[in-house]
């Protein structure tokens, strides 16, 4: 038995979908095939992100990449051209950043900078600023160890950065709606597959074997996530980028006088201090927290054998840094705390992902994410389609696929 398609892509995440959508956006006539290995959407990196839409990154490329994808997530609707899609863009009241001593004023003036010159709107704010809008949170700037190993004295900051425009999504609504929309247009998504090996000849991709089942297909596009390295073993290459699947701590602390579907008065935080970022979830009144610290992104795990608890010592540690940054919050009940361990694939060396055709043509990788995938994956379709097809749109992306090579330097 032999099947071909134009397209195969491994992993129907939201990176995958993403994709495929993107292909038949220009390309209608591709025969594509999106093969995943669970038995229900979301059951790897993609339903377990904090899916949170915000612009702030380092270098200026990555700032216009997120921001491009947000903008199809704001006009969600106009995207998937579904009429009455599951996911909507829920804005936040602003996102704030506080890096207390991790940045000098000067570097988070050239942060600013870099963000207004790629059409992003942020300001900074004082103490004063900060606490007109959010009354709840401390001002502090100072490092803050959640363990309480280290005596803390809180002295207030006078430097914080204000990102406007920005919000979350639902990330398995956003899944359903991409796998609707990828159907309608012919898309075909086979569950409970998985490729057994890839096929090349001639330095260029042939297909996989996938079950007893030969599939030909001049490409095949890697959007596997934590599972992409066992992709890229069956092709047998090797890219000179670490790509380790990591276990994330997630806590969820139920907070209706702060928290509902009618009001907010959190905005979403990366509190560098305290080393955890959050952000509300209208929806069910919660506040999602999580570690914004390198040293808790260390956990390398084998993705098929998953533990997805949270582990006793990250309860306390996000809640101690909750309530050092929430000071005026009553005291946390074990029923108002709910966790998870999220799991999603680093880039040790520059913590940016690799999108792109690798040395065996017509094999792409769209992987290691390092947690910030969730935002970028319409621009990640957006810039496959376009180097697969040749086709561009009026909403894709305008960065160079060059500054995500799978063989450049790290940034």
């Amino acid at each position: 038995m032999k099947k071909s398609y134009d397209v195969v892509i491994v992993g129907a995440g939201i990176m995958g979908l993403n994709t495929a959508f993107q292909l038949k956006r220009r390309s209608p006539s591709l025969k594509i095939a999106l093969l995943e290995k669970a038995a229900h959407l979301g059951a790897g990196s993609s339903g377990m992100s904090s899916a949170i839409l915000r612009s702030y990154y380092s270098l200026k490329p990555m700032c216009a990449f997120a921001k491009e994808g947000i903008n199809l997530y704001r006009h969600w609707k106009d995207y998937v051209r579904i009429e009455e899609p599951r996911a909507r863009f829920v804005p936040f009241t602003g996102s704030v950043w506080s890096w207390g001593q991790h940045k000098t004023r000067e570097a988070v003036e050239e942060d600013l900078q870099r963000l207004k010159s790629v059409g992003i709107e942020a300001h900074l704010t004082d103490r004063q600023g900060l606490l007109s809008e959010w009354p709840a949170l401390s001002a502090c700037g100072e490092v803050f160890d959640a363990m309480g190993t280290v005596e803390h004295t809180c002295k207030d900051s006078d430097l914080f950065v204000v990102e406007k425009g920005t919000g979350y999504f639902d990330p398995t609504s956003a899944l359903d709606d991409l796998r609707d929309a990828c159907v309608r247009e012919g898309v075909e998504i086979h569950m409970n597959t998985t490729p057994n090996d890839v096929h090349s000849a001639g330095g260029k991709v042939q297909g996989l074997a996938v079950q007893g089942v030969d599939v030909s297909s001049p490409v095949v596009i890697n959007c596997a996530g934590p599972w992409c390295n066992k992709v890229n073993q069956m092709v047998g290459i090797e890219l000179p980028f670490t790509l380790v699947p990591t276990r994330i701590p997630v806590l969820y602390r139920t907070m209706p006088e702060l928290i509902s579907v009618d009001e907010c008065h959190l905005p979403h935080m990366c509190d560098m201090p305290g080393g955890v970022y959050f952000r509300p979830h209208l929806s069910t009144g919660q506040l999602l927290i999580s570690t914004a610290l390198e040293e808790d992104e260390k956990e390398e795990v084998d993705p098929d054998q998953f533990n997805s608890a949270l582990d006793p010592h990250y309860r306390t540690k996000l809640l101690n840094a909750m309530h050092h940054r929430l000071p005026k919050l009553g005291q946390t009940t074990t029923n108002q705390v709910t966790g998870m361990s999220g799991m999603y694939t680093m880039c040790k060396e520059d913590v940016h992902p690799i999108i792109g055709q690798t040395k065996l043509k017509g094999y792409y990788v769209a992987n290691g994410f390092s947690g910030h995938g969730f935002k970028c994956a319409p621009s990640v379709g957006s810039i496959l389609a376009q180097k697969i097809t040749g086709i561009k749109l009026a909403d894709d992306t305008t960065i160079d696929m060059e500054f995500f090579s799978p063989y450049r330097d790290p940034h």
